[in-house]
């Protein structure tokens, strides 16, 4: 019997274009304040910087590094990140974070103004504002992890914490009125009955995907991966798709969104969702959405 599983994967939609363009930056000044995100291609590495500066005081900066000829190296930035928010010399200074979270996200929104942006160029900033969220979670909740949005894994979005992307119930409502045979699904029904109770209309996508995918579950299987844990079940010598230790099946399988090897990370109701929410919000903000979004 095919399974209904959600996940959206992993193996071998971890690649993207490279553009021919090699380089980008942008800056915007805010109460006399320049922020600065600027981006260039080396070979197979993106080298981008960000910056907040006033006048020649620096206020805050970050650099990251994004090697795409690294084996799966989408599923490796949750630990580089990481790295990276950790040695930050600003780790701790909640009063610089608090500044750069909300002028990087001014800058944002200046960025996806321009509709004829390389995505590829500009997809690092999200590196950086991801950098920030860690250090303030670290700072305010003592939450020292990364919860990687399984979307960034076939390009379904760019890099963001599950925590820092949010749903909205009222899109969740309408693709599951619009197809009750989603009700059938026990996961759904719990979905349904939580968001009764729920009282705002933004849902961190940490709390929907929970009810399909255990968090632990999903970074146990990333770590299967990078490890290259056998993907046969023991004594069983058919090879497969996927793992057996896939939570949720595979890509190739019935109701996964796509059709590619490895395990799947979203099925119907969650492709349904994020595609109807980028399509009903007419991708607002922008930049939660790519260039294949079409708003009704």
């Amino acid at each position: 019997m095919k399974q209904r599983i959600f996940y959206f994967l992993i193996l071998f939609f971890l690649t993207f274009n490279i553009s021919a363009q090699n380089q980008y930056s942008k800056k915007i000044v805010v109460n006399d304040v320049d922020i600065t995100y600027a981006c260039n291609l080396e070979g197979s590495v993106f080298n981008s910087l960000f910056t907040i500066k006033n006048g020649d005081k620096t206020n805050y900066e970050s650099t990251f590094v994004l090697d795409t000829a690294v084996n799966y190296y989408k599923l490796i930035q949750s630990n580089n990140l990481l790295q990276t928010a950790q040695a930050s010399k600003y780790s701790s200074d909640l009063a610089s974070l608090n500044i750069a979270n909300e002028l990087i996200e001014k800058l944002l929104t200046e960025v996806f103004n321009n509709t004829k942006i390389d995505r590829n160029l500009v997809q690092s900033i999200f590196f950086h504002r991801a950098i920030i969220k860690h250090n303030l979670r670290v700072n305010i909740a003592g939450d020292n992890s990364f919860l990687p949005h399984p979307g960034f894994f076939i390009n379904k979005t760019y890099f963001f914490d599950q925590r820092d992307y949010f749903v909205k119930k009222s899109v969740i409502l309408q693709v599951v009125n619009s197809h009750p045979e989603f009700e059938k699904d026990s996961s759904t029904q719990e979905l349904i009955k939580y968001l009764k109770n729920y009282d705002q209309e933004q849902l961190p996508f940490d709390k929907y995907y929970s009810f399909y995918v255990n968090p632990k579950l999903l970074l146990e299987t990333i770590e299967n991966i990078l490890n290259g844990k056998d993907p046969n079940k023991a004594g069983n010598n058919v090879q497969r798709a996927c793992a057996w230790w896939c939570p949720i099946g595979c890509g190739s399988d019935w109701g996964c969104c796509g059709n590619y090897s490895g395990c799947c990370f979203y099925r119907d109701l969650i492709c349904l969702v994020h595609d109807a929410g980028c399509s009903y919000t007419q991708c607002q903000p922008r930049w939660l959405c790519f260039s294949g979004c079409v708003p009704d």
